[in-house]
Parts: C-alpha cells; structure tokens; sequence
C-alpha cells in the first residue's frame, strides 16, 4: 500500500511540475512576441526556442507521468517535431535556389512553402490526435491543442478576408492575423498552469497505511 501511495504522490508532482513549467514557457514565448519590436527586435528568435522548450517539456515530462503523450513514439515524436518546426524555416526556405528567372523563383518559393506547412499540418494533427488520445490530460480539456490546431487558421483566414475586404475592417485584420494565433497560444499556457495547480494531491504514504491491524491490538479490538 505504501509503495502505491509513494507512485501516486510521485505522479502527482510530476504533472504538477510539468504542466506549470509547459504553461509558463509557452506564456514567456508570447510575451516575447509581443514585445519584440523595435529595439527589441533581435530577441525575437527567442519566442521560437521558449515555444519549443514548453513542447519538448510536455511531451516528454519531468517525469513520466506528465508527459501529455504518455511518452507515446508517436505521440512525443511528432509534437517534438512539431514545437521545434519554426526553428528550421530558415532552412527550408534556404532551399530555394537564386535565380535570374523571377517566375521559376517564384514556383521554387510556393513549392517549398507548400511542402514546409503541408509537412507541418500533418505532423500537427497527429501530435493532437495523440495527445487527445492519450487521456493523460483530464477530459475535455485534453482535445484543448486540437482546438487551437482549428483556431489558428480560422484567425489567420479571417483576419487576411478583413484585410483585403472593402468595408473599414483592415486594423481589425491586421490584430487578428497578428494576435489570433498567439491568443490561442495564451489559452493553452494558462491552461497548463491551471490544471497544473489543480493536480489532484495524492495521499501521503502515512495516511494510506491499513488501519485494521491497530485495531486489532486496541482493548475493544481483543475482547
């Protein structure tokens, strides 16, 4: 009975500790973000390493149990490679050959971007299907990335529609395109720290101990 109480309050800590420390990781790489303009502008690099360190610590866990994936191959393995995807666009795109012909470096841009984000929403959909999957998050808030994994491109298209519409919506385009994914982003970070704290504390070793063996030996007990 100890031993089962010792791996739950072990359990319990570790989702606590991961959960808060993901949260506030995806919540610094926001902030970042959003500040990072004018002078400083040059730690905006740091917003894709915070995000990538907030995936790379859910999936994997500090401790088993809180890893969101479970420690799933493919559940871990595909949000690893999704958190650390803006990482690489530099390469990607990189790989856009110069040319003299503005029309052939146009089609080397649209495919590779084509191939970038087509990659990309795969992998997303089976880092959230996993995770969803996985059930280690209490329900519904376990299907909370796939939210987001929906959210992302309605804001995106929405506001691009506002901004290209006639009617007097660009500012509003702008914002949403600019802030609709991070808002989402937001969401889950105060997600994480929420549940996080609200990690149900297992039982201390102590009070899981039988107590029908004291009974036995109490006055009442032997008569």
């Amino acid at each position: 009975m100890s031993d089962n109480a010792d791996a739950e309050i072990a359990a319990a800590s570790a989702r606590r500790r991961t959960w808060v420390a993901g949260g506030i990781l995806l919540l610094l790489s926001v902030l970042v973000y959003v500040v990072a303009r004018g002078p400083l502008a040059a730690i905006s690099p740091a917003k894709d390493w915070l995000f990538a360190a907030a995936g790379i610590v859910s999936a994997v866990g500090l401790g088993r149990a809180g890893s969101v994936t479970d420690r799933g191959i493919v559940g871990t393995t595909s949000t690893i490679l999704l958190v650390v995807a803006p990482l690489t666009q530099s390469f990607w795109f990189g790989l856009v050959p110069d040319t003299s012909d503005p029309h052939a470096e146009e089609d080397a841009w649209a495919l590779t971007a084509m191939a970038y984000f087509g990659l990309l929403a795969v992998v997303a959909v089976v880092a959230v299907v996993s995770i969803g999957l996985a059930a280690v998050i209490p329900s519904p808030w376990r299907w909370a990335p796939a939210w987001l994994l929906v959210w992302t491109p309605i804001a995106y298209v929405t506001g691009l529609t506002l901004v290209w519409s006639p009617s007097p919506t660009p500012n509003i385009g702008s914002c949403l395109m600019l802030y609709g994914p991070a808002a989402g982003t937001v969401f889950l970070g105060i997600l994480g720290i929420i549940l996080g704290l609200r990690a149900p504390r297992a039982r201390s070793a102590s009070s899981a101990e039988p107590t029908t063996g004291r009974a036995e030996l109490s006055p009442r007990g032997r008569g």
